[in-house]
């Protein structure tokens, strides 16, 4: 979507949209090179429902990574000329990255997984691990209060674990947020 200011005034037409597709192990969106520093690519991948973005670039991206992984709940796998290639889960941890005796990097990713906030969650936990023991992880982060539900059962997705506990997940935990807010502020502003 967004070409370097040299390629753009080479004559490279910008992309619009970043997709994603359905593949055997979920919805996959790509993002390349300079890409990594606008966010309405991010906010393209995150509305076609991107579970895993694979990122091709000789700019390694850093912290953006990171940020990208955390903010829209991506698993993030970026290919960079042999150093700092990375993959990180959805809670935007670094799970391997390479280096340059190692520039090649493997590692599992689970994309059945849901990320949900820890407030109105956390007493839910102890139910659904007494029902689904290690099949249900969850994989907690407490500075950001938010937690990583993969589901390793055959037949019970992290969904439908989500909706078997009622259990909010981050995005609408900001929308519900978001909407307080909206009625806190028209109150204040009749009374």
């Amino acid at each position: 979507m967004h070409p370097t200011n040299p390629e753009l005034e080479g004559g490279i037409v910008p992309g619009t949209t970043a997709p994603a597709w359905d593949t055997d192990i979920g919805r996959v969106g790509c993002a390349i090179c300079f890409d990594l520093n606008f966010r309405d690519v991010a906010d393209s991948l995150a509305a076609h429902r991107a579970e895993l973005v694979c990122f091709c670039s000789m700019y390694r991206g850093g912290l953006s990574t990171q940020i990208w992984a955390f903010e829209y709940g991506f698993w993030f796998i970026s290919a960079t000329p042999a150093e700092n290639s990375v993959i990180r889960n959805p809670l935007g941890q670094l799970v391997v990255q390479s280096f340059a005796y190692s520039p090649t990097i493997v590692a599992e990713a689970n994309l059945d997984c849901v990320v949900c906030h820890i407030d109105c969650n956390q007493e839910k936990i102890p139910a659904l691990k007494k029902k689904y023991g290690p099949l249900a992880e969850i994989h907690s982060i407490s500075p950001e209060a938010v937690f990583l539900l993969t589901s390793r059962h055959p037949t019970v997705s992290a969904r439908d674990m989500v909706e078997e506990f009622k259990f909010e997940t981050r995005a609408e935990y900001w929308k519900r947020s978001h909407a307080n807010r909206a009625i806190a502020l028209m109150k204040a502003r009749e009374s």
